[in-house]
Protein backbone atom coordinates (compact mmCIF):
# COMPACT_ATOMS: atom_id res chain seq x y z
CA UNK A 1 0.00 0.00 0.00
CA UNK A 2 2.49 2.57 0.81
CA UNK A 3 4.90 1.36 -2.37
CA UNK A 4 1.55 2.68 -4.69
CA UNK A 5 1.79 6.11 -2.63
CA UNK A 6 5.05 6.39 -3.35
CA UNK A 7 6.29 6.05 0.54
CA UNK A 8 8.31 3.85 2.78
CA UNK A 9 8.93 3.00 6.26
CA UNK A 10 12.18 4.60 7.99
CA UNK A 11 10.73 2.88 11.53
CA UNK A 12 7.89 1.06 13.07
CA UNK A 13 6.97 2.20 16.91
CA UNK A 14 4.87 -0.24 18.58
CA UNK A 15 3.32 0.80 21.98
CA UNK A 16 1.46 -1.52 23.66
CA UNK A 17 -0.46 -1.49 27.15
CA UNK A 18 -1.22 -3.67 30.13
CA UNK A 19 -4.95 -4.45 30.29
CA UNK A 20 -5.30 -2.53 33.97
CA UNK A 21 -2.84 0.30 32.93
CA UNK A 22 -5.61 0.51 30.38
CA UNK A 23 -8.31 0.39 33.07
CA UNK A 24 -6.98 2.90 35.65
CA UNK A 25 -6.10 5.42 32.80
CA UNK A 26 -9.78 5.00 31.40
CA UNK A 27 -10.89 5.69 34.84
CA UNK A 28 -8.89 8.54 35.76
CA UNK A 29 -10.11 9.55 32.72
CA UNK A 30 -13.68 9.70 33.88
CA UNK A 31 -12.55 11.39 36.97
CA UNK A 32 -10.46 14.49 34.85
CA UNK A 33 -13.41 14.65 32.24
CA UNK A 34 -16.67 13.88 34.18
CA UNK A 35 -17.69 11.05 31.64
CA UNK A 36 -19.92 8.67 33.49
CA UNK A 37 -19.33 5.79 31.61
CA UNK A 38 -15.69 5.54 32.28
CA UNK A 39 -16.41 3.29 35.20
CA UNK A 40 -14.96 -0.44 35.74
CA UNK A 41 -18.16 -2.41 34.69
CA UNK A 42 -18.43 0.07 31.34
CA UNK A 43 -14.56 -0.18 30.92
CA UNK A 44 -14.69 -4.11 31.15
CA UNK A 45 -17.76 -4.54 28.69
CA UNK A 46 -15.94 -2.06 26.39
CA UNK A 47 -12.77 -3.86 26.45
CA UNK A 48 -14.54 -7.67 26.04
CA UNK A 49 -16.05 -6.61 22.95
CA UNK A 50 -12.97 -4.98 21.58
CA UNK A 51 -11.67 -8.76 21.80
CA UNK A 52 -14.34 -10.42 20.94
CA UNK A 53 -15.27 -8.76 17.71
CA UNK A 54 -12.49 -6.60 16.84
CA UNK A 55 -9.29 -8.91 17.50
CA UNK A 56 -11.03 -11.62 14.77
CA UNK A 57 -12.37 -8.11 12.75
CA UNK A 58 -8.50 -7.63 12.25
CA UNK A 59 -8.07 -11.81 11.87
CA UNK A 60 -10.62 -11.64 8.93
CA UNK A 61 -8.64 -8.33 7.31
CA UNK A 62 -4.93 -9.60 7.25
CA UNK A 63 -6.40 -13.00 5.39
CA UNK A 64 -9.27 -11.16 2.73
CA UNK A 65 -7.55 -7.55 2.23
CA UNK A 66 -5.81 -8.53 -0.72
CA UNK A 67 -8.72 -10.65 -2.09
CA UNK A 68 -10.52 -7.29 -1.84
CA UNK A 69 -11.89 -6.64 1.66
CA UNK A 70 -11.87 -3.46 2.65
CA UNK A 71 -13.15 -1.74 6.00
CA UNK A 72 -14.14 1.95 6.31
CA UNK A 73 -14.83 2.91 10.08
CA UNK A 74 -17.02 5.01 11.06
CA UNK A 75 -16.93 6.62 14.93
CA UNK A 76 -19.10 8.16 16.28
CA UNK A 77 -16.71 9.65 19.21
CA UNK A 78 -17.48 13.28 20.21
CA UNK A 79 -13.97 13.44 21.30
CA UNK A 80 -11.57 13.61 18.93
CA UNK A 81 -8.27 13.12 21.26
CA UNK A 82 -9.84 10.06 22.70
CA UNK A 83 -10.72 8.81 19.32
CA UNK A 84 -7.32 9.36 17.85
CA UNK A 85 -5.60 7.74 20.61
CA UNK A 86 -8.37 4.35 20.32
CA UNK A 87 -7.58 4.16 16.65
CA UNK A 88 -3.32 4.66 17.88
CA UNK A 89 -4.18 1.91 20.70
CA UNK A 90 -5.63 -0.25 18.87
CA UNK A 91 -3.64 -0.58 15.93
CA UNK A 92 -6.58 -0.17 13.45
CA UNK A 93 -4.93 -1.70 9.68
CA UNK A 94 -8.13 0.20 7.76
CA UNK A 95 -9.53 3.40 6.91
CA UNK A 96 -11.42 5.07 10.35
CA UNK A 97 -13.04 8.28 10.37
CA UNK A 98 -14.82 10.67 12.50
CA UNK A 99 -16.65 14.08 12.46
CA UNK A 100 -16.91 14.07 16.33
CA UNK A 101 -20.84 14.06 16.16
CA UNK A 102 -21.41 11.63 18.07
CA UNK A 103 -24.80 9.62 17.52
CA UNK A 104 -26.07 13.69 15.55
CA UNK A 105 -23.88 11.89 12.70
CA UNK A 106 -24.92 11.86 9.26
CA UNK A 107 -23.60 8.69 9.48
CA UNK A 108 -25.40 7.12 12.17
CA UNK A 109 -28.47 9.21 10.91
CA UNK A 110 -28.93 8.13 7.48
CA UNK A 111 -27.91 4.50 8.19
CA UNK A 112 -30.24 4.24 11.61
CA UNK A 113 -27.46 3.08 13.83
CA UNK A 114 -29.59 2.21 17.27
CA UNK A 115 -26.61 0.31 18.90
CA UNK A 116 -23.04 -0.11 18.71
CA UNK A 117 -20.73 -1.99 17.25
CA UNK A 118 -22.76 -2.17 14.04
CA UNK A 119 -21.99 -2.77 10.20
CA UNK A 120 -22.65 -3.04 6.94
CA UNK A 121 -21.29 -6.03 4.36
CA UNK A 122 -21.64 -4.09 0.93
CA UNK A 123 -20.88 -6.16 -2.21
CA UNK A 124 -18.55 -4.65 -5.14
CA UNK A 125 -22.01 -3.97 -7.11
CA UNK A 126 -23.01 -1.38 -4.09
CA UNK A 127 -25.82 -3.66 -1.86
CA UNK A 128 -25.78 -4.23 1.22
CA UNK A 129 -24.61 -8.23 1.60
CA UNK A 130 -25.50 -8.25 5.30
CA UNK A 131 -25.68 -6.47 8.34
CA UNK A 132 -24.39 -6.40 12.04
CA UNK A 133 -22.33 -9.76 11.34
CA UNK A 134 -19.30 -10.73 13.42
CA UNK A 135 -17.05 -13.39 13.96
CA UNK A 136 -17.61 -16.61 11.82
CA UNK A 137 -20.83 -15.43 10.21
CA UNK A 138 -18.92 -12.07 9.07
CA UNK A 139 -16.35 -14.39 7.77
CA UNK A 140 -18.44 -16.40 5.95
CA UNK A 141 -20.19 -14.22 4.59
CA UNK A 142 -17.07 -12.05 3.10
CA UNK A 143 -15.48 -15.42 1.66
CA UNK A 144 -18.65 -15.46 -0.49
CA UNK A 145 -18.87 -12.12 -1.50
CA UNK A 146 -14.59 -12.61 -2.19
Amino acid sequence: MLEKRGQSIAAVVSLDVAEEELIDRLLNRGKQTGRTDDNYDTIKARLDVYYNQTTPLKELYETAHERGLEIYQVSLDTQKALWVAAVQDQKLPWVSVGDMLGTKSPAAVNYNITRLPANFLIGRDGTIAGRNLFGKELAGEVNKLL
